[in-house]
Parts: structure tokens; sequence; C-alpha cells
């Protein structure tokens, strides 16, 4: 049985989510900004990695992309 049949599968956990899965660039960038300061952070990112195996090695990309764009806009 795989992680997210186990919380009841993706429709559920979709449903049941705070967030829309749709972006995960968004929804790493979600994560980071309003989790980043806890201490679990680490983990709760594994988690979501389990969940949503197509975060892992986008998490870097989509922090710096994003601080990226805030920066951009700032300017103008």
């Amino acid at each position: 049985m795989g992680t997210a049949t186990a919380l009841g599968g993706m429709p559920f956990i979709k449903e049941n989510t705070e967030r829309s899965l749709n972006n995960v660039d968004d929804y790493i960038v979600y994560l980071h900004v309003v989790h980043g300061s806890n201490p679990d952070y680490q983990k709760g990112l594994a988690s979501a990695m389990a969940l949503h195996p197509e975060m892992e090695g986008r998490t870097d990309f989509a922090i710096k992309n994003a601080y990226r764009k805030a920066a951009k806009a700032a300017k103008k």
C-alpha cells in the first residue's frame, strides 16, 4: 500500500488539503513560507515528498524562483 492510498487516496487528499496541489512549485513555496521556520520543517517536507514524489528535486528551484520573482516585482 502506498502513502497516498494509506491516507485515503489522492482525491481525498486534494479535497481535504488547505492548498491546491495542482501546481507543485506553488505548494513547495507555500510550505517554505508558512512552515519553513518550524524546527520540524525538513520532516514535514520529506512527508510531503512521500505523497508527491514530483516535488523531489524541485524544492530549491521553486524557492529560488519565487525569491527571484518577488525581487523583480519589488523593483517595479
